[in-house]
Formats: C-alpha cells, sequence, structure tokens
C-alpha cells in the first residue's frame, strides 16, 4: 500500500493497493457519513481486501468534510481522481470505476465525468430531499447551514444536467437513513442513460457496504459484465 496526498491538507489522501498482476481495473472508493468529520475512509477498509481478492486494484480516497463546506468535498474528489491518473499506477487504457456509499455515492456521481463506471450505493441524489425530511438527523441542516436552496440544487445529483457513464445504484427498500424514493426518482429522470438499479427488500443503509452480504454478489456479478 502507498499513501499519496493529493493537495495540501492533511486529509487529501489516498491510498493505492496495486495487485501483483494488475487486471488495469482500479475501484476507487468514496466513504460516506452525512458530511460529518467522524467518519473516515475507515468506513470502506472492509471493502479493499474483498475487491483486492476478486482481482481489482483498489484506491481509498480521504476528503475533507465537518468544518470544511461544500463545495469543498466534491472538489476534493475531483482532484484526488486527476492526481491518481497522473501516477505511474494509472495506464491510460486502464477503467476507473468510482464507487461511494452515501454520501460518497453523491460525490461519484457528480464526478462520474471523470472516470469509466460507477456504483453508487444507497446515494444521497437529492440535498432539498434529504433536508426536507430531516434525514441523517437533520444533517443537511447542520453541514450546509442556511445556504439558498440554489446552492443545494448544485449538490444534488439529481440535478445534473446527465449522465454519460455507467451507473449501478445498489439501495435497499427498507433504509431509514437515505430513503429510495430518490433513487427511484432519480433513475425515472434519467432513464436515457445507461443506469442499472438493484433494489432490495431488505438492505439497511450500513448493510451496503459489508462485503458479506449478499448484495455485493450482485455487485461484482455487474462490475464483471462485457
Amino acid at each position: 500500500m502507498e499513501k499519496i496526498m493529493y493537495s495540501d491538507h492533511e486529509e487529501n489522501f489516498f491510498e493505492v493497493y496495486q495487485k501483483e498482476n494488475s487486471n488495469g481495473q482500479w475501484i476507487l472508493l468514496i466513504h460516506g457519513g452525512y458530511w460529518r468529520q467522524k467518519f473516515s475512509k475507515k468506513l470502506m477498509e472492509p471493502l479493499v481486501e474483498t475487491f483486492l481478492n476478486e482481482g481489482f486494484n483498489v484506491v481509498n480516497i480521504e476528503y475533507c468534510r465537518g468544518e470544511h463546506r461544500w463545495p469543498i468535498p466534491f472538489e476534493d474528489i475531483k482532484q484526488a481522481i486527476k492526481t491518481f491518473k497522473e501516477t505511474d499506477y494509472y495506464k491510460s487504457k486502464d477503467e476507473i470505476i468510482l464507487l461511494g456509499h452515501s454520501v460518497g455515492g453523491q460525490l461519484a456521481l457528480l464526478n462520474e465525468n471523470s472516470v469509466d463506471r460507477v456504483i453508487a450505493l444507497a446515494p444521497v441524489t437529492d440535498v432539498l430531499f434529504t433536508k426536507s425530511k430531516g434525514l441523517g438527523d437533520n444533517a443537511v441542516v447542520e453541514y450546509f447551514g442556511n445556504t439558498n436552496d440554489a446552492n443545494l440544487e448544485k449538490a444534488s445529483p439529481i440535478h445534473k444536467d446527465g449522465y454519460n457513464s455507467k451507473i449501478l445504484i445498489v439501495h435497499g427498500l427498507n433504509d431509514q437513513s437515505v430513503l429510495i424514493d430518490t433513487t427511484l426518482n432519480f433513475v425515472n429522470k434519467y432513464k436515457q442513460s445507461t443506469i442499472y438499479l438493484f433494489s432490495f427488500p431488505f438492505l439497511s443503509h450500513k448493510a451496503c457496504i459489508d462485503p458479506k452480504n449478499y448484495c455485493f454478489q450482485y455487485i461484482l456479478g455487474w462490475l464483471n459484465q462485457d
């Protein structure tokens, strides 16, 4: 494993895990946590070994959050991807798959034009909806403060102009932290794009990032399709 800084702040780094016989596929992980400082890349560490064992190379990204207001997390992820592409690890023919959970899914979708594919696990796609429902213990008000609705729309993947990459969304019907309503609205709005949805009746919010959960067999199947 190698730790690489992509900007000046101490949390602007990512960790690179490369297979000895690389298959040219890279999964870049983005953690969630409703923009709160206490949640970090450690949330995604169980996935690192899982994807390595399946033959993928992995990058686990950390970014500024908490007191670092929007759009800093978005800009951090954008810079992290750019920096990774400039390393010796990345070859022009390699495939980059951006995988994010919750707010990490938000960040992955907003950065989809920089990668080949996106996997969004229970993603926050509509910040205004999230605010109106008080989800994540009023996480939007806590993080964004009194910012206007226009800024919340800019932070919402559902208000993006369009999507060009292949996208997989995985979401549980019983998820109480990020309601599946927003995912269904997102898929319906961008039905002209290449978006796959795996919805499960019993898949809690955190179960999405448990590599032992049955949903991961579906994720791996999608990753390995032609």
